[in-house]
């Protein structure tokens, strides 16, 4: 691949289909982000991405990159996804269904946050069964963690809008 793409505006959906046509959701992608740091040097890309909401991306030709402050942001970048998905395959490996839902939202709300959005009231712009193939879950499970989270007086949530109430007993949860 000789281009990466800088999402702008909008969302996406990192996937992989194995053989049987099965989607895995393999993260989320906001504004800021670089599209295709993994897939420069393949042929083909080994993901797809998907908009999840009107998405706007500018496209940065690889061969046109000499500027030596560029390619080391760009380093900086690749580095700094490879820290954040081996973090996450960790997170997923490790945690139960609770720890994994909270960490989800604990990190979307740093997410929003960085985009200068709310961290406490969340428009999700992904469907639940999206989050659940994310973490390895079933939709129901996500759902009924997210009630048992509601009750607990530690969010609201009405569809794919949640409410952070508590953020220091989400982080708590998280840490057990």
């Amino acid at each position: 691949m000789n281009t990466l793409y800088a999402l702008r505006a909008g969302s996406l959906k990192a996937v992989f289909d194995d053989a049987s046509g099965y989607e895995r959701v393999l993260g989320f992608r906001f504004p800021g982000t670089v599209i295709g740091l993994a897939e420069s040097g393949n042929s083909v890309w080994t993901r797809t991405f998907i908009a999840l909401e009107d998405t706007w991306l500018c496209r940065i030709p690889l061969p046109g990159i000499g500027d030596d402050a560029l390619q080391r942001q760009l380093i900086r970048l690749m580095g700094e996804r490879l820290r954040s998905e081996c973090d996450t395959h960790l997170m997923l490996a490790v945690n139960d269904g609770s720890r994994k839902v909270v960490t989800f939202l604990v990190e979307i709300s740093a997410s929003f946050s960085a985009l200068g959005l709310s961290a406490y009231r969340l428009h999700l712009p992904m469907h639940y069964l999206d989050i659940a193939s994310y973490l390895g879950m079933r939709h129901e499970s996500v759902s009924r963690t997210l009630t048992k989270l509601q009750n607990r007086g530690f969010l609201r949530r009405k569809g794919r809008h949640i409410v952070i109430l508590d953020f220091d007993a989400l982080c708590q949860v998280r840490n057990e």
